[in-house]
């Protein structure tokens, strides 16, 4: 019986080399550090619009229970971060700082 062949759940460690030429890799360190890059990004205005855009629901709409949403999308902003820290390691920290200092600049 022919076996399939055993698809990793995890991304291999980096500098190792498939012995299986032709097969792609699940995933790449170049892939894991975009999407925290986009993580980390993200975070700050998801966490922040949420707050925001719950409380004006619940000013306008007359019901304290959005101000819920507003926590829930808080909490999922930190866990956005720390995801996004996970992905990218040290040099994301790095290039995220240079990154929003750059828009910061270009703003002023």
């Amino acid at each position: 019986m022919p076996t399939t062949p055993e698809i990793p759940l995890s991304c291999p460690p980096q500098g190792s080399d498939s012995e299986r030429p032709g097969v792609a890799e699940p995933c790449s360190a170049r892939t894991r550090f975009k999407l925290g890059a986009a993580l980390l990004l993200a975070n700050v205005p998801f966490g922040y619009g949420g707050v925001i855009a719950a409380s004006a629901l619940a000013v306008m709409m007359k019901r304290p229970s959005w101000l819920l949403v507003g926590g829930v999308a808080y909490a999922l902003s930190w866990l956005m971060l720390g995801t996004g820290l996970l992905l990218t390691g040290p040099e994301g920290i790095k290039y995220i700082r240079g990154f929003r200092g750059r828009q910061i600049r270009r703003h002023r």
